[in-house]
């Protein structure tokens, strides 16, 4: 798995994390560089009281930046009109030349259809460069370094190529195998021996019919 902050990716060894929440667990060294690069700050959205979310992703092998058509046309469309004006491309909503028909309705109707436009090509490349992808707040930054903690609901998303992902290699055809193995939560597991051993004791009491009735 991968997180994704302010653009840097970090390779995590995904762990499971037991319990009823649904929040990731980080190493102390992804908080130190949240705080080098001053997204802790008095005008970040921590500070506002709105949580950070990273974004945890299983990326496909040789993936290069840009890979889906649309994002290909788009970049050589940048690239070719370097050192030309640039009315003919809008990377934004806040088009200076826009101000003084910003109320005009027509003008706001193009600029949400760019703005639809831009976040279904940001997606499609999203799709290319990650088998599968969700998002995740953190509740700790204790995590061992080098791995992830992953709540059972991060898990499952990231183990559903629908989600994010499309589930076959690069538009291949070829599904793949995503590897995962099965945890057991070792608070449950005490508690069911301790269950069963309170059983077996009890079992001794209980005739061979009410035993049989028990296992079956």
């Amino acid at each position: 798995s991968s997180s994704n902050s302010n653009s840097s990716n970090i390779q995590l060894e995904p762990t499971s994390i037991h319990g009823q929440g649904d929040k990731i667990t980080l190493p102390s060294s992804v908080l130190a560089a949240l705080a080098e690069k001053d997204l802790l700050n008095s005008n970040s959205s921590q500070k506002r009281g709105q949580p950070l979310f990273f974004r945890l992703g299983i990326k496909r092998d040789n993936y290069q930046f840009p890979q889906s058509q649309a994002m290909v046309q788009f970049v050589s469309k940048i690239s070719s009109s370097r050192g030309d004006d640039d009315d003919d491309i809008i990377l934004d909503d806040n088009d200076d030349n826009d101000d003084d028909v910003d109320d005009d309705n027509d003008d706001m109707d193009k600029n949400e259809s760019e703005s639809q436009e831009m976040m279904k090509m940001y997606l499609d490349e999203l799709s290319c460069e990650y088998v599968s992808y969700t998002y995740a707040t953190v509740v700790e930054f204790s995590e061992d370094e080098g791995s992830i903690g992953l709540p059972a609901s991060a898990a499952a998303a990231l183990l559903n190529p629908n989600n994010g992902g499309s589930g076959d290699d690069s538009g291949s055809g070829t599904s793949i195998h995503i590897e995962s193995r099965v945890t057991i939560d070792p608070a449950a597991l005490a508690l069911s021996l301790a269950s069963a051993k309170v059983g077996n004791e009890n079992d001794v009491e209980m005739d061979g019919s009410a035993i049989a009735t028990t296992t079956a």
